[in-house]
């Protein structure tokens, strides 16, 4: 029992040391404003922005907001999240954290949840952003605001994570430069690019840009998936979240292993 409230105790203190370390980057914010600002530059007069107003529902412009800010808005989490493991080894503080009563997979998962959802944040903050001035100019009830959480949950919560765990765990097997370079190729390729004639994850239940919840539950619009359904939008979110927890849990076995093979 006691170890059980010490490894709990670590894992929190794990969690919210790596929550105030990823928040107070610089490069989180600004990246992520930088980004932000791009995206809404690119399709501000844009029939994809004019077309918010004319949805069928005030859920379905807040689900197409959460899609926009799907569209680039990853990529920025992922390229931030690559070195928060890598980290630990290069400022030569990995020896140390083994010889602490925390178990590795304590510190992975604590390390995982903290800089997760610091990258989260500015992502809200874009949704928040997004919705305010979609209500502000289109003559949208305000009192609507508390129906913008489905959406960010279903549609941005789910991909960040499995874009966040491929991205933590990666680079302790692939040169973190690299890594990112090929992220991006699969950001465009499986989620943002589609040719009938060029294989792409892009269409599929693995898609992470949040595609399938967003038609199937909000009645979004999809330039790639005509209709889907309640059965396939469950399935869509448990494959990124069952292979976001494949992922870290490959990343706890190669922790162990190098720790008792050193």
């Amino acid at each position: 029992m006691t170890t059980s409230v010490t490894q709990w105790s670590a894992f929190w203190g794990v969690a919210r040391y790596e929550f105030v370390m990823q928040a107070r980057r610089w490069s989180l914010w600004i990246g992520f404003l930088i980004v932000t600002t791009l995206t809404f530059l690119a399709l501000l007069g844009t029939k994809t922005w004019s077309d918010l107003s004319r949805r069928p529902s005030v859920v379905s412009s807040f689900a197409a907001v959460a899609s926009l800010v799907m569209f680039f808005l990853p990529i920025a989490a992922g390229f931030l999240m690559t070195d928060r493991l890598t980290r630990d080894r290069k400022t030569r503080v990995e020896e140390t954290l083994n010889t602490l009563p925390a178990r590795p997979g304590v510190r992975l998962s604590g390390k995982y949840v903290g800089a997760v959802g610091a990258t989260l944040a500015p992502m809200l903050l874009a949704y928040v952003a997004g919705i305010g001035y979609m209500l502000a100019t289109r003559g949208h009830d305000s009192l609507s605001f508390p129906l913008a959480v489905a959406p960010f949950l279903a549609i941005i919560v789910p991909g960040t994570l499995f874009v966040a765990a491929f991205s933590l765990v990666c680079p302790l097997v692939i040169w973190g430069p690299l890594y990112q370079f090929l992220f991006l190729g699969y950001w465009f390729w499986g989620n943002l690019v589609y040719l009938p004639r060029l294989p792409t994850l892009n269409g599929t239940l693995l898609t992470a840009d949040g595609d399938y919840p967003a038609v199937a539950w909000f009645g979004s619009d999809s330039a790639v998936i005509a209709h889907a359904s309640t059965q396939q939008a469950i399935a869509s979110i448990a494959l990124l979240l069952g292979l976001s927890a494949l992922i870290l849990l490959a990343g706890w076995g190669y922790q162990r292993w190098r720790l008792f093979s050193a």
